[in-house]
């Protein structure tokens, strides 16, 4: 990794969607009290975060929990330090607070009682449409406008992946996990068009 400073926090080589916020963060860092040394840590931290966010073809924008958990299991393989979700909550929770990364998707019970209320949609097609929404967006992280421009031709059922267009025409390719599979695939294997 290249770094200016070992020590400075304001010194550490950045490149990728953190790189505008670095300034702000190492004065988020300092004013949290962090001693010079370990906001240096975090500051690298955050640059390998940003290093892969940019390797990965995603923003900030895309950084979900399910995102961090990619990260962090790649992280792990390489580092032995701040190798852990929990060690990222500083950064994240600054670029959150500046609105450079969307705040995370509700609590299990809140989803769990936004897809109840979906289910009392009528007619019942209506149901099953905000159910996949909403089941989708929890478990994938696309943003609404992503998944209202999806169509069944993005999604690979046999493959298990959707391929989502988003901001400036980007494409990506998603996995899906297993009760995305279930739920998105009824609706479309038994829709009519």
């Amino acid at each position: 990794m290249n770094m200016k400073g070992a020590s400075d926090p304001s010194r550490v080589w950045m490149s990728g969607p953190v790189v505008g916020f670095s300034n702000g963060l190492v004065r988020e860092l300092q004013a949290l009290g962090y001693a010079t040394t370990t906001a240096a840590e975090l500051m690298r931290l955050a640059a390998h975060l940003s290093r892969w966010l940019q390797g990965s073809g995603l923003g900030l924008a895309e950084l979900t929990p399910s995102v961090i958990n990619a990260f962090v299991a790649e992280r792990r393989s390489s580092h032995a330090n701040l190798a852990f979700a929990r060690a990222l909550d500083p950064i994240v929770s600054y670029l959150r607070r500046v609105g450079a990364v969307p705040e995370p998707l509700p609590a299990v019970p809140q989803l769990d009682a936004l897809l109840a209320a979906a289910d009392e949609l009528r007619p019942r097609f209506r149901a099953v449409t905000f159910r996949t929404l909403l089941s989708l967006q929890a478990a994938t992280g696309i943003r609404t406008g992503e998944a209202i421009g999806l169509d069944v031709s993005d999604l690979d059922l046999d493959q298990a992946t959707l391929t989502v267009t988003g901001k400036y025409g980007r494409t990506r390719l998603l996995p899906l996990h297993p009760t995305v599979d279930r739920s998105s695939g009824t609706p479309c294997r038994n829709h009519p068009g």
